[in-house]
């Protein structure tokens, strides 16, 4: 096998993303995939959604602003925007209220006006105190993928899919050794991206695991009333539930907190069953219809939707902290490196984590940057983003 000074494993978003970054800075750059394409199962197994969410503050919020401003300025081919995505804040919303809600958006100079009648219409007065309009966007996954390999072979990063990293071991000094399923590598830095099987590689490699939490989630891909084709509903409430447009589908994907996780479990040790094992065991008995009845009582016409196909993945969250990005260092005197987004916006936080690893070791061979794409994965201008603050 050719000689790679990185390895990254994983080929969802960050580690595709992660992977193009050591190429630019010069890296010969190996990236593998166990599956048959990249961003095959968590990048692809969610809503998509860029949104504020329900931030602690105005400087959390100002913050995951501005690292969307950056995916959304880097991936704009990849982003659509539904004709409306519509923002429903319960009296019984437990972090936010209508007024407060209204006003971040505002400070931070984001779009947000009240519901015409014909949508507020829609929704239970009882139930929700206030309706807006919001503008958010929702990746398209089938065209970030193609833009993601076209990333990759302008920075050259050397990719293999349908290859599983069976174990790492250190050979001392700065190489690492690693045995994939087609065969054995040395490099000087690995970058383990597997995101739910971070823990399940450094169990069969004799490394300390990092403190996770796994929950296995239901999202339901639905077909809607027709007053609801074009648009995206987030309702704030006790039961906090999301109805969003499935991109490269005429499907919405139906999520409610109140139902998932089915399942979640602290991954602080060894475990009798990696999280994918934990995955296939899981009973898939669909919680659609309780998804339902719950909804409509926000939404009334949401008891017309129509239930069409289950989707099941893992969710990884780190267990101590509420941090959306870690990059650790985890070999115990080696250069390896696990690494946990838990957004896709988060790449950019990741990036700087890496960078200032990287910065502590000797200086690498650099390449450098010719084109456009190369620049791609990392400088971005940040000059419209700011404009906002």
């Amino acid at each position: 096998m050719d000689d790679f000074d990185s390895l990254v494993i994983g080929g969802g978003f960050h580690g595709c993303m992660l992977a193009a970054f050591l190429a630019q800075r010069g890296d010969r750059t190996l990236l593998v995939e166990q599956g048959e394409t990249l961003l095959g199962r968590a990048s692809r197994v969610n809503p998509g959604r860029l949104h504020l969410g329900t931030p602690r503050d105005l400087g959390s919020a100002r913050l995951t602003l501005r690292q969307q401003c950056r995916l959304r300025q880097q991936f704009q081919d990849c982003l659509l925007t539904p004709r409306a995505m519509i923002l429903a804040v319960g009296h019984a919303a437990p972090k936010v209220n209508a007024s407060r809600l209204y006003e971040l958006y505002r400070r931070l100079g984001l779009l947000i006006e009240t519901a015409p009648e014909s949508i507020r219409q829609l929704f239970d007065s009882a139930h929700i105190e206030a309706v807006f309009v919001v503008e958010e966007w929702i990746v398209d996954v089938g065209q970030l993928r193609d833009r993601l390999y076209t990333l990759l072979d302008h920075n050259r990063v050397s990719v293999a899919l349908s290859t599983r990293a069976e174990r790492i071991e250190s050979l001392g000094g700065s190489q690492l050794r690693v045995r994939l399923s087609t065969g054995e590598i040395e490099v000087r830095r690995v970058f383990n991206c597997t995101y739910s099987q971070i823990n399940t590689l450094q169990y069969r490699s004799g490394f300390s695991p990092i403190p996770l939490r796994h929950e296995i989630a239901e999202l339901v891909l639905t077909e809607v009333p027709t007053p609801l084709h074009s648009m995206g509903v987030s309702i704030l409430s006790g039961p906090f539930f999301s109805l969003t447009p499935y991109a490269g589908t005429n499907r919405h994907m139906l999520t409610q907190t109140r139902f998932v996780p089915i399942a979640s479990w602290a991954d602080l040790g060894p475990p009798q069953l990696a999280a994918d094992e934990v995955l296939a065991r899981i009973s898939r008995r669909t919680g659609f219809e309780r998804m339902r009845r719950e909804a409509s009582r926000y939404m009334p016409c949401l008891g017309d939707l129509r239930y069409r196909q289950s989707l099941w993945e893992i969710r990884t969250v780190p267990a101590e902290s509420d941090a959306t990005a870690l990059v650790l260092p985890a070999g115990e005197g080696c250069n390896l490196y696990c690494v946990l987004g838990t957004r896709l916006d988060c790449i950019y936080d990741i990036l700087d984590q890496v960078s200032n690893f990287l910065s502590l070791e000797p200086s690498p061979r650099v390449a450098p940057c010719t084109s456009t794409a190369a620049a791609d994965c990392y400088a971005v201008s940040e000059t419209r983003m700011w404009s906002l603050f």
